[in-house]
C-alpha cells in the first residue's frame, strides 16, 4: 500500500561524493524541467544532522536515483539509500517502483544484481543527448507515484545489535530467494541460496538481518528449522543452520516451487544452488563495529591485523579497556593467550561465540595432512610462491601441488585470493601441536626463496615491454617512494619514529592494493614482482617494531613530548638502525620501478 504523505521532493538523487561534479549536471537538468530535486549538499539547514537530514529527505521524496558509477556499490551511504527505496517499494509490492538508475560506465558488470537492469533508464555512455530518455522516463514514473516514500518500519534497530554494512549481501539473497529470483535464468523453480564463510564471519548475523528486512516479502512467514526438518509450507523462507539434521539435502532439493530456503554452512554445500560468500567486513564497516567499545582512535592498525572478521572485532573490542594500541600488542604476541584453544570471552555481541580457536578449529584440517603443512607455511608466509610451495611440499613427502590443496582451503573460507585469513593464521601459529614442524616447513620455503633469488642475480633475464598500465602503477609506486620517509630517510637526531613507521604503513597499503590492482587486470609480470618486494621488505618490520614502539609511547608521561619520549627509548638507536636498513632496500625497489615506468622521480 502506498504512502499517502505528500511529497517534498519528487527525486532523491543518490551519488558516491566523488562523482559529485558528475551528478550536479543530471541535477540542474531535472530542475530546469521542473522536478523538486534533492541532492544532499542543498536543501538543508546548516543546523541540521546530516543523519537525520537525509533520513528525512529520503521519506519525504517520491523515488531514488541512483547514479550507479563503480565507486557507488562500494559505499555504505549509497547502499543504504538504494536499499530504502528497494525495501519501501517490497513494502508496496513491488520493489522497484520507487527506483530508477543512472548508468555513467561502459559496462554494466559493476552492477552485479541482475534484476536492477529493468530499472537502468539512461546509460550516458551510449546517446550524447543528455538526459532525452531519462526525462520522459521520469516524468512516467513520477505521474504514477501520488505520495512520498515514508519512513520505512523498522529500519533500526537492526534484528542482530552490532550489524553494519553488508548491504551488497543482502540484495545478493535476496536475488536468490526473493521475489525476483525467477529472472535469474533459472526459470520456475525453488528458491534457494547457500550462505557460506568461515566461523565467526557473520552468517548467522546476516541471515538474521535478511530475515528482519526483507521478511514480508514472504507472506507465510520465515522459520528456523531446529532439530526436526519442518513440513513444507507455500510462502515460507525456511532457514538451515550449520544444518545436522539427516537428509537435510534430500529435504533442500525437493522444495516446492512456492517455497525458499537458505542454507546456512561453514564449508560449500555441494547442491547446485547460487552461493553468497561472507568475507570480512569492509575497512569502515570494521571500524564502526570497534566504535561502542571505546571510540576507534588509534584503531587502524588493529583493523590492519584482524580482515574484518566480526568475531575478533568483538572479542578484541572487549579487551580495549586500556586502548587499541594494547589489544594489538597482545594480539601480536607470539605467546599471546588471544586464539588459543580453551581462551574463552564472555557474553559477546551479535550472538558470537567469545572462543575464536574453537570455531575456526572445526574448519581447519587434521594436524597430519598436507593442508595443514601448507596452513603452516602460510601462516608466517605474508606472500606465499606457489613454485615455491610446491617445492616444500615434495621435500616434505607430499605428492599433491599446492595450488589442489589451496583450493580446498578456500572452500572452508581460509585463504581468499591466495592469501590466509589474518585470524586464521594467528589460530594456527597459536595452537599447532607441531610447532618444531612448522618450523622447519618455513626454514625450507625461505631456502627455496633465497635460492631462487641468488640465481636470478647471476642471470638477468630480458623482460618483455611492460604494458602501459603498469608503468602507471609503477610511478604512482615510485612517486610515492620518492617523496615519503620510506626513502628520503630521518637525520640521527630529528625525526619522529612513529611518523615514519605511520608514512611506511600508508607505503604498505599502497603496495598492496597496487598488486592487487595488477592481478585483477590480469597483470603478473616484472611490475607486479617489483611492487610485492615492498611488502616483503616492510611486513615483517612493521610487525617487529611496531608494536614494540606502540608500546613505549603508552606509557609516555604526561606533559613529555613524543619527540622527547622517543629519544628516551633505550631501543630508539637500534630501531633508526632497522629503518636505515629498511630505507636502503627501498631505494633499490625504486630504482626497479623507474626502469619499468621510464620516467624520472617527481
Amino acid at each position: 500500500m502506498e504512502n499517502s504523505a505528500e511529497a517534498a521532493w519528487d527525486v532523491f538523487i543518490s551519488y558516491a561524493r566523488r562523482d559529485r561534479e558528475d551528478v550536479r549536471p543530471i541535477a540542474a537538468l531535472l530542475e530546469d524541467h521542473g522536478f523538486r530535486v534533492f541532492m544532499d549538499e542543498s536543501g538543508l539547514s546548516g543546523f541540521t544532522s546530516i543523519s537525520e537530514g537525509i533520513k528525512e529527505a529520503i521519506a519525504s521524496s517520491r523515488l531514488v536515483l541512483a547514479y550507479f558509477s563503480r565507486t557507488f556499490p562500494t559505499r555504505t551511504p549509497c547502499q543504504w539509500e538504494l536499499d530504502y527505496a528497494y525495501r519501501t517499494g517490497l513494502k508496496e509490492g513491488n520493489s522497484l517502483r520507487r527506483l530508477l538508475i543512472v548508468n555513467p560506465e561502459p559496462t554494466r558488470n559493476h552492477i552485479g544484481l541482475s534484476q536492477l537492469s529493468d530499472v537502468i533508464h539512461w546509460e550516458t555512455h551510449e546517446t550524447s543527448v543528455p538526459g532525452r530518455t531519462l526525462l520522459a522516463d521520469l516524468r512516467s514514473h513520477v505521474s504514477e507515484l501520488t505520495g512520498a516514500m515514508g519512513e520505512i518500519l523498522p529500519p533500526t534497530p537492526t534484528a542482530t545489535p552490532g550489524f553494519v554494512g553488508r548491504i551488497e549481501e543482502l540484495w545478493r539473497l535476496h536475488s536468490h530467494v526473493g521475489e525476483h529470483a525467477e529472472v535469474l535464468g533459472r526459470g520456475p523453480s525453488p528458491r534457494i541460496a547457500a550462505v557460506v564463510g568461515m566461523p565467526g564471519v557473520g552468517k548467522t548475523e546476516l541471515v538474521r538481518e535478511y530475515a528482519h528486512r526483507y521478511g514480508s516479502a514472504f507472506p507465510a512467514g520465515v522459520r528456523w528449522a531446529d532439530d526436526d526438518l519442518p513440513d513444507h509450507v507455500a510462502g515460507t523462507l525456511t532457514v538451515l543452520d550449520e544444518p545436522r539434521q539427516r537428509k537435510w539435502r534430500e529435504w533442500v532439493e525437493a522444495l516446492p516451487i512456492e517455497a525458499a530456503a537458505i542454507v546456512v554452512s561453514r564449508t560449500p554445500v555441494r547442491l547446485p544452488v547460487p552461493t553468497v560468500d561472507v568475507r570480512g567486513l569492509r575497512f569502515e564497516d570494521a571500524k564502526s563495529v570497534l566504535a561502542p567499545y571505546g571510540g576507534t582512535e588509534r584503531a587502524d592498525q588493529l583493523l590492519h591485523y584482524v580482515d574484518g572478521h566480526p568475531q575478533t572485532l568483538h572479542v578484541l573490542g572487549m579487551r580495549a579497556s586500556e586502548g587499541f594500541p594494547a589489544v594489538l600488542r597482545e594480539w601480536l604476541r607470539p605467546d599471546s593467550a588471544l586464539a588459543r584453544s580453551g581462551e574463552v570471552e564472555g557474553s559477546i555481541p551479535g550472538g558470537y561465540s567469545g572462543d575464536i580457536a574453537g570455531k575456526i578449529g572445526e574448519v581447519l584440517p587434521p594436524e597430519t595432512t598436507v593442508e595443514f603443512d601448507v596452513l603452516r607455511v602460510m601462516a608466517r608466509q605474508h606472500r606465499v610462491d606457489p613454485v615455491h610451495l610446491d617445492e616444500v611440499l615434495r621435500a616434505f613427502d607430499h605428492v599433491e601441488v599446492s595450488a589442489a590443496v589451496v583450493k580446498r582451503l578456500s572452500d572452508r573460507g581460509l585463504v581468499e585470493k591466495g592469501r590466509l585469513n589474518q585470524v586464521a593464521a594467528r589460530v594456527v601459529e597459536r595452537n599447532d601441536p607441531a610447532p618444531d614442524r612448522s618450523m622447519d616447513l618455513n626454514r625450507q620455503y625461505e631456502e627455496f626463496v633465497w635460492r631462487a633469488k641468488e640465481q636470478q642475480e647471476g642471470i638477468r633475464v630480458i623482460d618483455l615491454e611492460p604494458t602501459e598500465r603498469e608503468k602507471e602503477i609503477a610511478f604512482r609506486l615510485q612517486t610515492e617512494l620518492s617523496t615519503r620517509i620510506s626513502t628520503v630517510g630521518l637525520e640521527r637526531d630529528s625525526g619522529i619514529l612513529s611518523e615514519a613507521l605511520q608514512s611506511l604503513y600508508t607505503l604498505l597499503r599502497l603496495s598492496r592494493s597496487s598488486i592487487t590492482e595488477l592481478g585483477l587486470s590480469g597483470h603478473s609480470g616484472r611490475a607486479r614482482d617489483v611492487i610485492a618486494q615492498v611488502v616483503d621488505i616492510l611486513h615483517p618490520f612493521l610487525r617487529e617494531w611496531h608494536p614494540r614502539l606502540t608500546d613505549h609511547d603508552s606509557v609516555r608521561p604526561e606533559g613529555v613530548g613524543v619527540v622527547s619520549h622517543e629519544r628516551a627509548w633505550d631501543l630508539e638507536p637500534t630501531l633508526r638502525t632497522a629503518l636505515d636498513e629498511v630505507q636502503g632496500s627501498l631505494v633499490e625497489v625504486r630504482d626497479r620501478l623507474r626502469e619499468i615506468s621510464g620516467a624520472s622521480d617527481v
